[in-house]
């Protein structure tokens, strides 16, 4: 399967979820029952990149009600076997070859610096757990998990956690909540203005994925505007699923009420479907510039896993 075949395939399983007016990589934990970022269980070790968006979007929309993910032969050499029927998903990874044009290879002095890195986008097929028979969380070596409540005992300790620990600017008070490039500014409502603490730092964190775009930290373009252009829906997108990773880290969720009260406009929605039809490859680059931009937060402040 070419490069762009598998963009189309991957990127249209979202597209599907979007034009149902669904985002997927919204409140994950609720929608699918899934505790958190997907993890493969032989490896004990989380999906990232698009492959993240992939398996919660298959998730949400079969219901599966674990975040653990086997390839066929992992599940046999777990003692288990994937039921007749099941259908697979598929996780992308980057294979790099190496190669040497005639003009390198007639020379004897030839080295690795003269030899042409062509990456290669690959997959591999993977199951949940819910459609294997014969292994069980504690087969793969996970405790069934609980929902912990980290806003429980007091909602702005975890905002004074994050305002300390990154030095940024936020400003409460007011009615909009956005990033000022200009200034290097967050503006955000006081919470008592949000309906839920969840909502709260679903907010926060949209704009401190904005944040992260600063020139001074991973210098994304962040002067488009107006809203409607394409490169303002990318970074809209970027600080979308930036919102949803952090959200997942720190175990927040929203229960499915609160979520359909705060579904993007058809505007947002359709801006996205069009970028993503255009180009499947679109997707791709989002979900790494999110991972960029949760990762460079996750440097800096008490995250968990």
């Amino acid at each position: 399967m070419r490069n762009r075949e598998l963009y189309q395939e991957i990127t249209e399983t979202i597209v599907t979820q979007l034009k149902s007016g669904t985002k997927p990589w919204e409140s994950p934990w609720v929608s699918s029952g899934t505790p958190g970022f997907p993890m493969n269980g032989h490896r004990h070790r989380r999906y990232n990149g698009i492959n993240v968006l992939t398996l919660w979007a298959t998730a949400a929309q079969q219901h599966y009600e674990s975040h653990i993910w086997l390839t066929y032969r992992q599940s046999k050499q777990l003692g288990g076997h994937v039921r007749k029927g099941e259908q697979a998903t598929k996780v992308v990874y980057w294979k790099v070859i190496n190669r040497r044009s005639r003009d390198q290879e007639a020379k004897e002095d030839a080295d690795t610096k003269n030899t042409d890195r062509i990456p290669l986008l690959r997959y591999y097929n993977v199951f949940n757990l819910a459609q294997i028979d014969g292994v069980t969380l504690e087969n793969v070596g996970f405790e069934t998990p609980e929902i912990p409540d980290v806003l429980k005992d007091n909602d702005l300790a975890l905002f004074d956690t994050l305002r300390n620990a990154l030095q940024a600017d936020i400003q409460l008070g007011g009615t909009q909540a956005y990033y000022q490039p200009s200034t290097d500014q967050i503006h955000l409502p006081d919470q008592d203005r949000f309906t839920s603490a969840e909502r709260f730092y679903s907010t926060l964190f949209h704009e401190l994925g904005h944040w992260t775009g600063h020139p001074t930290r991973l210098d994304r373009d962040l002067n488009s505007t107006p809203k409607h252009s394409d490169r303002y829906a990318w970074e809209e997108l970027i600080a979308e699923l930036t919102a949803a990773y952090l959200a997942t880290h720190f175990r927040i969720q929203y229960d499915d009420e609160e979520r359909k009260q705060y579904e993007q406009s058809a505007a947002y929605l359709n801006s996205w479907i069009q970028a993503l039809e255009a180009e499947p490859y679109t997707l791709f680059k989002a979900a790494r510039s999110a991972e960029e931009a949760t990762e460079y937060l996750r440097q800096q402040i008490p995250m968990k896993s």
